[in-house]
């Protein structure tokens, strides 16, 4: 029985008071990871200098950006963008990075409020 109830608790999800913060925190690293990634594997220069940031405030960002403010996607945004990338074998794993990375974010941003208040 004691055991039932310890792989019960593998199987739970992280759990967290604020699930936008998970889920947005996620999604950017999500994107971040999946970019570096296809660097890793393809090499592309364009694609570090958008991975970098480098395209940031750049002409082609901004309208790529408004495009698709403009075809009814209000909130697209640079990340957003990077999660266009084409899927690869190591999604698995990239999923489960980002979503431990975001967990931790998140309960380094809460935490020390908590601490010092």
């Amino acid at each position: 029985m004691k055991m039932k109830d310890c792989i019960a608790l593998e199987h739970e999800g992280p759990v967290t008071v604020n699930e936008q913060y998970l889920a947005d925190y996620k999604r950017k690293f999500l994107a971040r990871y999946k970019a570096a990634r296809q660097l890793h594997v393809k090499h592309s220069p364009e694609l570090q200098k958008l991975v970098n940031g480098d395209y940031q405030h750049s002409s082609y960002m901004q309208n790529a950006v408004q495009y698709l403010q403009y075809m009814g996607l209000p909130s697209v945004n640079n990340y957003d963008l990077l999660r266009l990338l084409p899927g690869d074998p190591a999604d698995d794993a990239i999923e489960i990075m980002a979503e431990v990375r975001a967990y931790y974010q998140g309960a380094w941003n809460i935490g020390p409020r908590y601490v010092f208040n």
